[in-house]
This record gives C-alpha cells, structure tokens and sequence, in this order.
C-alpha cells in the first residue's frame, strides 16, 4: 500500500471528494438512497410504489438518531464503495 493510500482506509470516496466524518459519510449515503429512489419517465414506472417506497424512507429517516458509540470499519467502507 502506497502511502496515500493509507490515508485512505478510513475514508468515502465519491466523484473526486474524499469524505472522513460522520456527517459526511452519512450525508453521501443518503444520496445514495435517495438517488435510488428518483423517479424516472420511463413508461413502466410505478408511481404506487415510488409513494410506498417515499413513506418508509421518509419514515426511516425521520426516525434516526445519532449514536456517538458505533464505529463504521474501515474494511466495510472499502467494500461498499469497492475501493481498491
């Protein structure tokens, strides 16, 4: 491992940013949800579902607190954004 590489264990890494904080990472994975869940003009697209899917989401996050005590590994950072 190079050593900016190493630098890099405890990071995200999205387009060209490199995201270290808490605040950060979990912003970039709210995008992330929140990307899957666009809508799309495509003629199959199910606007009933888009509501269903928006409501546990909206739910979801609403009802998230922050917890000082957990620890996002470095390795599951690495694999979730397949960084190499």
């Amino acid at each position: 491992m190079f050593g900016h590489d190493r630098d890099l264990q405890d990071a995200a890494i999205h387009d060209v940013t490199v995201y270290r904080s808490r605040e950060d990472l979990c912003e970039q994975w709210a995008i992330y949800f929140r990307s899957l869940y666009t809508g799309t003009d495509a003629p199959d697209f199910d606007d009933d579902f888009k509501e269903y899917v928006s409501s546990v989401v909206s739910d979801t996050f609403g009802n998230i607190t922050m917890n000082q005590d957990v620890t996002v590994e470095p390795s599951f950072v690495v694999t979730s954004f397949n960084i190499t």
